[in-house]
């Protein structure tokens, strides 16, 4: 939550849907564990930014899968979209001042949980949940 707080300006304000209000409590709701999410994945591509003096603007792409645990039900959702951004530069720093979320398609299907095991099998490193986690322990060294 510290590490991601850092990168807003205190007024800086978040709108993705999920979320409206001030950033840094944002970051407080993002990160906090959430029982229905079983498991999620993000990742951004293509950034463009528009930069004008100490301000710029940017948009990010995005693609996200999570397992949502719903009552008995699992629901896979796979969505796609952009994040729409405002920087500022206040004494040689960067942060956010403002970050929205346009969707622009969307998935949802019950999930069946099942895992390509025979493909998994061929691959020695595994993810595992916090420090069990290969990619964890070689970062730190272990």
């Amino acid at each position: 939550c510290d590490l991601m707080s850092s990168l807003w300006w205190p007024e800086a304000t978040v709108d993705v849907g999920v979320y409206e209000g001030n950033a840094l409590d944002y970051s407080v709701f993002i990160t906090t564990p959430n029982e229905r999410l079983k498991r999620s994945h993000h990742a951004v591509s293509n950034p463009v930014f528009q930069i004008s003096g100490n301000r710029a603007r940017g948009q990010v792409y995005i693609n996200a899968a999570s397992t949502m645990v719903e009552a008995d039900n699992e629901i896979e959702a796979l969505v796609g979209g952009r994040y729409v951004d405002e920087y500022e530069c206040r004494d040689g720093v960067w942060k956010f001042l403002f970050r929205g979320f346009v969707i622009d398609w969307a998935y949802s299907f019950n999930s069946t949980d099942v895992w390509a095991a025979d493909l998994m099998a061929f691959f020695k490193y595994q993810g595992k949940p916090g420090a069990a986690d290969f990619g964890q322990q070689f970062l730190a060294g272990a």
